[in-house]
């Protein structure tokens, strides 16, 4: 029920799952005070003075990826009490007081339902598995980040065959590379471990993933970068074979 959205939201099937979840909510209990109401009002009229008690200020957080909405100011509420206070008196207050409140309050347990965001997420699109990352490939191609690596191309049906092979490891086994390429104040060289990056594949439809995807220099290892995370998968699987000669790094 927040006012404003961000693009992403509705390329992300457990935010829009969430959010129907709140409107189910908000329609049960504001139809349960509608029919509870001795005073018969429009249901139309109901809905609307409810929405307008949900508009508040709040405190916008952001927890386990999730867009959380801390209400502090019931504005919405204020606006309704002037306006019915001026219009109809106390009377017509009274009258649709619990609707402007139950808007404000209905508030509060979409903060919890919030929460429901994150573990749908893991489950529906699980971070240990790469083909959650790569789903689908169209007109992939490899790009070399350094000049000084040969090219190589893509072996599209090694990777479909191999994607479930590929499993969750961790990245700085290698003391050395993780030296050399993190620790900056020290003398040693950065060891370029993933000199190629994969385009043209993309992440499981609803997923929202923005993704870049590193190739290892043997073809058996990719790194995945996120907006909030890394991960690594490692294979005994080469997806990448040399274009014009060979590549001394690639293996058969």
């Amino acid at each position: 029920m927040n006012v404003q959205y961000q693009y992403d939201f509705f390329q992300h099937v457990p935010s829009i799952v969430v959010s129907l979840l709140n409107y189910l909510i908000f329609g049960l209990i504001i139809y349960s005070l509608y029919k509870r109401k001795k005073d018969k009002i429009t249901l139309w009229k109901v809905i609307l003075i409810a929405f307008i008690g949900g508009i508040l200020f709040s405190i916008n957080l952001n927890i386990f990826h999730s867009f959380i909405q801390i209400p502090i100011l019931p504005i919405g509420v204020w606006l309704l009490y002037w306006i019915c206070k001026k219009r109809f008196g106390k009377i017509g207050w009274e009258k649709y007081r619990s609707f402007a409140w139950a808007g404000f309050y209905i508030k509060f347990i979409f903060i919890f339902t919030s929460f429901l965001i994150y573990p749908i997420d893991l489950l529906i699109y699980p971070k240990d598995e790469l083909k959650t990352f790569i789903s689908e490939i169209k007109q992939p191609k490899i790009i070399r980040t350094i000049p000084k690596v040969s090219d190589v191309e893509l072996e599209n049906s090694k990777l479909f065959q191999s994607v479930d092979t590929f499993k969750i490891n961790e990245l700085f086994k290698d003391e050395k590379w993780y030296a050399g390429t993190f620790q900056y104040e020290t003398k040693m060289k950065p060891i370029e471990r993933f000199p190629y990056i994969l385009v043209g594949t993309k992440p499981k439809f609803g997923s929202n993933l923005k993704t870049i995807i590193y190739i290892e220099k043997d073809g058996k290892g990719i790194f995945i970068t996120t907006k909030y995370k890394h991960y690594y998968f490692r294979s005994d699987t080469n997806i990448i074979s040399p274009v014009k000669g060979g590549n001394n790094h690639v293996k058969k």
